[in-house]
């Protein structure tokens, strides 16, 4: 019987930046090791991909993209004056919304 493992992490590659690096080369690993790893990110919304995308493209991992809940101006930043009032308006809105669900 094969082994089953969920991963869930918000920047599993292909979502770009190393904060799914290590989770992506654990999913590596274990399928390499016989396990059957589903892994669950956030989709990415960039243009660039992460450079571990070639880790975990492996018959034994199978990844499951959710999309983007979060504001996108919340993560790719502030360029311009516009950006920088939806920022905050949207910081605001956010930390509301978790302030009420707790």
């Amino acid at each position: 019987m094969t082994k089953k493992v969920a991963i869930v992490c918000y920047s599993f590659p292909p979502f770009p930046g190393v904060g799914g690096r290590r989770w992506a080369k654990f999913a590596k690993f274990l399928a390499m090791d016989g396990y059957e790893v589903y892994a669950i990110g956030a989709k990415n919304i960039f243009t660039e991909k992460s450079e571990w995308t070639k880790d975990v493209d492996h018959p034994g991992i199978h990844y499951i993209s959710l999309p983007l809940m979060y504001p996108k101006v919340l993560i790719k930043g502030v360029k311009t004056i516009t950006d920088r009032i939806i920022y905050r308006t949207s910081l605001f809105i956010f930390s509301k919304y978790l302030a009420s669900i707790q």
